[in-house]
């Protein structure tokens, strides 16, 4: 089964950049934004993939503290709100898709 519509073929998403978090390329990327003054980041949209990355040691440039997932230092609390942030994350894309979806032209 093709992904193509007759007028707008598919064509797979590439990125420049890797995961923020895992360093992971090649991967589907989901944009963060970080704040309102244009600054983001692009993280996997597996999140258990981006994890366990993370655990087998792999960091991205904006892992915090520079730290892998297992790295003693790397508290809990901060793999915990990094979980958190890409779980919003994938809900905010879905919530965005549905609501492009219930319109009839598939504008905002």
């Amino acid at each position: 089964m093709s992904l193509d519509f007759e007028d707008h073929p598919f064509e797979v998403q590439t990125f420049e950049e890797p995961c923020a978090l895992c360093g992971g390329v090649g991967v589907f990327l989901d944009e963060v934004i970080l704040d309102d003054k244009g600054g983001r980041m692009f993280v996997c949209s597996d999140s258990d993939y981006c994890e366990d990355r993370r655990v087998q040691g792999h960091k991205g440039p904006m892992a915090p503290d520079g730290l892998a997932v297992n790295d003693p230092k790397h508290s809990n609390s901060t793999a915990e709100k990094e979980r958190a942030m890409l779980n919003q994350t994938q809900r905010n894309r879905c919530a965005s898709l549905l609501s492009r979806a219930a319109t009839p032209d598939g504008s905002q």
